[in-house]
């Protein structure tokens, strides 16, 4: 494998970029998933230091069954939530900022107290450590990325492609998160729906498979974080003109516009 310096520095690169390397991991030898979070610790730790900003928390990615039969998986994949990537809604955006813009539709969590180890993570456990829960959009700049052909490896080096998050107002008490539903306007037409389930089943269930993941590589789910925990609907490439807001039932909403 490339040395971690060097991939770090080719990742912050890229990240300056408006181009993805669709087989980063095979062109820096980065061949199993231990050597790709270890890859993207380096990145994060780099853009850190050069963006002079701190972690606010994390998010999940590839977690519907179909995405994870995409992309030859059985499990989600982890980035770093930065916290000059964190915005209050509505948020209003100038076209052509990014790339190629996606937008995601996702549950967050706000953590009050540590998930750690030894033992295994449940969702019992996660509900015990939540004080907030808000409606959010995710950015992510997936710029040339092939998404018909995403390779997992390179994904989670470039921190899972997150770019930014849009997040409501985190409410102390909320509904069934499993059944919850996320509904999708595009410039006030309904357009689509899904509930919380279609984040591994229940959005606790996403940190429950964060925590377990950091268990396993030494680390902890620290209290405060916020954990944003899969998208429950349809990605959309959002265009000039438009304005997308997510409501999550009882838990309020949050809203993109994309100016001209």
């Amino acid at each position: 494998m490339v040395s971690i310096e060097k991939i770090a520095a080719d990742l912050l690169t890229e990240h300056a970029s408006s181009c993805r390397d669709n087989r980063f991991a095979e062109h820096h030898g980065i061949n199993h998933l231990g050597a790709a979070y270890d890859a993207q610790d380096a990145f994060v730790d780099r853009l850190l230091e050069n963006e002079r900003t701190t972690v606010t928390g994390y998010k999940l990615g590839l977690t519907s069954v179909v995405m994870q039969q995409m992309s030859g998986i059985t499990h989600p994949v982890a980035g770093v939530v930065l916290a000059n990537t964190v915005f209050n809604s509505p948020l209003q955006l100038m076209d052509g900022i990014f790339s190629r813009l996606v937008l995601e539709f996702e549950v967050v969590v706000r953590l009050n107290r540590d998930l750690c180890g030894p033992e295994l993570i449940d969702i019992a456990k996660v509900a015990a450590c939540i004080d907030g829960v808000a409606p959010a959009i995710e950015l992510v700049d997936v710029r040339d990325a092939d998404l018909a052909a995403i390779d997992v490896l390179s994904l989670v080096a470039q921190n899972a492609w997150g770019t930014g998050l849009v997040v409501g107002q985190f409410q102390r008490s909320w509904p069934d998160l499993s059944s919850i539903v996320g509904r999708v306007t595009l410039n006030g037409e309904h357009i689509d729906e899904g509930t919380g389930s279609m984040a591994l089943g229940h959005p606790f269930a996403s940190v429950a498979w964060l925590a377990n993941h950091f268990i396993a590589r030494g680390k902890t789910l620290k209290a405060g974080s916020i954990v944003s925990t899969g998208n429950i609907t349809k990605v959309r490439f959002p265009e000039a003109g438009q304005s997308y807001r997510f409501i999550l039932d009882g838990l309020g909403d949050v809203k993109v516009d994309i100016q001209v």
